[in-house]
């Protein structure tokens, strides 16, 4: 077993509930996170593991997807989309550090759902003012 702060191997005989090296407190990891040993991707921490988190961009799209439905949809639709596109992109390129991917889908066809109700309902409107 390694220490998921300082990357030391710890001795799996002793039972400690703190890293002698760093302090760090030592958490069982087997309880539903996604926790990926990267021993083949990062050769110098050789069997850290690394607790996967959502993209930066991820819930932001998605909330933004969320409000663009009932305000300012041109505006919140478009952050939606670049958000979603930013958050895939992110998943892509380092998939053993980000997760959220589905998200970053939801996000881009929220705001696609954002722009066409804006300009089949809320442009007509304006237009006849």
């Amino acid at each position: 077993m390694f220490c998921s702060k300082c990357g030391k191997q710890l001795d799996e005989n002793k039972v400690e509930a703190f890293c002698p090296y760093c302090g760090d407190s030592i958490k069982d990891t087997s309880g539903g996170t996604q926790v990926y040993n990267t021993a083949s991707s990062i050769p110098y921490a050789q069997g850290v593991q690394i607790i996967r988190k959502n993209a930066p961009g991820a819930v932001a799209g998605l909330v933004c997807g969320l409000i663009g439905i009932f305000f300012f949809g041109i505006i919140f639709g478009i952050i939606a989309i670049i958000l979603g596109n930013g958050a895939k992109k992110k998943v892509k390129e380092r998939p053993e550090f980000y997760t959220g991917e589905g998200m970053g889908t939801a996000a881009i066809v929220l705001g696609v759902i954002d722009l066409v109700f804006f300009f089949l309902f809320f442009l007509p409107l304006m237009a006849e003012l």
